[in-house]
């Protein structure tokens, strides 16, 4: 049963982000499956070795009221009679002080995509059993990335503007791979990125000098960070790329910390060069130029941001206790988006800031604490003295996790669901280090 388990949990990992970005009704509908699929089998696999215990109850507990909250905003659903701009809607009998939803609807479908991926959360922190485990999830999610990237470098400097050279997408984007939206493509990438770092550099993430040399693999594992890194700079995501350079200055003091002392810094070090060279070479042949203009020009779109932060504020302050509803943004935005922004929005472009209106503050509040633990959880991991295999783990995933939560200041990277799913298998891997078996001291 823990094959079977573990195979369902890898074809999830690879299905969601190769299925066109996972925006498709079945793509979704496919990834929802598998996510539930994994956990039925993890249940069956704790079934059959009696194992009762609940790992992180507390965190789990957290997602749990995040998800409640949800289910009470739509048995209280709001009967839209007024969309004005001083009064959204009316309350079925007044009643503005209870959580509520403007869009049952948009909210169920949110709702069940988030319960899958929570589902799938639960599987792989209860499936981890082993140090074997971890590494196992860790290098399948590198080696994916670095393909998806690969095949989206492939892509931009043909050309092709069509989703994994193929296809053309329902709706207008800046295709990359299978993304209609380098953004979040590059928001996909860089939660792998400190994964490939942290195999090649941190301690125990390779097997000892004595089982086999070491090098080959640093440079396959170093090559795989330099795909990512290349693919990101050639989106021209400007979040993206400020994130990555996030991501890989963590990575490179906690490494710089880790080998203190130790002879192979030289060797690190000239190895990183030649890592950052080979990324730097790919935006210079995809078009130099293309790639600075993007970061020295801003379109009209773009500015319209800050305006579309302001009308989400003006909605905050119509509700700001109970919000209006998961996913419920893009109905309501347009009776409170300003005069001068004629773009139509989808999201807020701050996965923050939507949070706050989809849930209000006490629902907010919720968030920051689920996400609050979670990495506090793996900073003490990190900090506190145990095996060195548990603190490479906490370091990398760490360092993931919170790249992805400063993009999401400015963009909406949890929004899109294989970023999402890969977010929570992360945050799970690293969670579930700590119950693996080690003989590292």
């Amino acid at each position: 049963m823990h094959w079977a388990a573990r195979l369902s949990i890898a074809a999830t990992l690879v299905f969601a982000p190769w299925a066109f970005g996972t925006t498709e009704t079945w793509s979704i509908r496919t990834m929802e499956f598998l996510c539930v699929l994994s956990a039925l089998l993890v249940v069956a696999e704790r079934v059959g070795a009696r194992e009762w215990s609940l790992r992180r109850g507390s965190i789990q507990l957290l997602g749990v009221l995040l998800l409640l909250l949800v289910v009470v905003q739509l048995l209280n659903p709001v009967g839209v009679k007024v969309f004005v701009r001083d009064s959204v809607y009316e309350l079925v009998g007044g009643n503005l002080s209870l959580p509520h939803t403007i869009d049952p609807s948009a909210t169920t479908e949110s709702l069940l995509r988030w319960l899958c991926i929570f589902l799938f959360g639960f599987a792989v922190l209860h499936h981890v059993r082993t140090r074997e485990d971890v590494l196992f999830l860790v290098r399948l999610l590198v080696i994916n990335a670095a393909l998806l990237s690969a095949e989206g470098i492939l892509q931009n400097l043909s050309g092709v503007d069509r989703l994994l050279c193929f296809r053309r997408p329902r709706h207008g984007g800046m295709m990359f791979g299978p993304y209609v939206c380098r953004n979040n493509f590059a928001s996909l990438a860089n939660l792998s990125l400190p994964l490939a770092i942290g195999i090649a550099y941190l301690p125990e993430m390779l097997p000892a000098k004595g089982d086999l040399s070491r090098t080959p693999q640093r440079l396959f594992w170093g090559f795989c960070a330099a795909v990512m890194m290349a693919a990101i700079v050639l989106t021209s995501s400007r979040m993206g790329v400020v994130v990555s350079l996030f991501v890989v200055g963590c990575m490179m003091l906690d490494v710089i910390l880790r080998r203190k002392g130790s002879g192979g810094a030289f060797n690190m070090w000239a190895s990183l060069s030649v890592i950052a060279g080979m990324a730097l070479m790919v935006p210079f042949v995809g078009g130099a130029m293309k790639v600075w203009h993007r970061f020295v020009v801003t379109s009209p779109v773009e500015t319209e941001r800050l305006g579309v932060w302001e009308g989400v504020m003006d909605a905050i302050h119509a509700s700001p206790n109970w919000g209006y509803g998961l996913g419920t943004f893009q109905k309501l935005f347009p009776y409170y988006r300003p005069s001068d922004i004629t773009s139509y929005y989808r999201y807020a472009h701050s996965d923050w800031l939507e949070a706050y209106f989809d849930f209000g503050l006490f629902g907010f509040v919720l968030v920051v604490l689920f996400f609050g633990a979670i990495l506090l959880t793996l900073a003490r991991e990190r900090i506190r003295r145990t095996s060195s295999f548990r603190r490479s783990v906490a370091a990398m995933v760490f360092v993931s996790l919170a790249g992805c939560l400063l993009h999401a200041l400015v963009d909406f990277p949890l929004h899109i669901a294989s970023v999402q799913l890969t977010f929570v298998a992360i945050a799970a891997v690293g969670l579930a280090s700590a119950y693996v078996t080690t003989t590292d001291t």
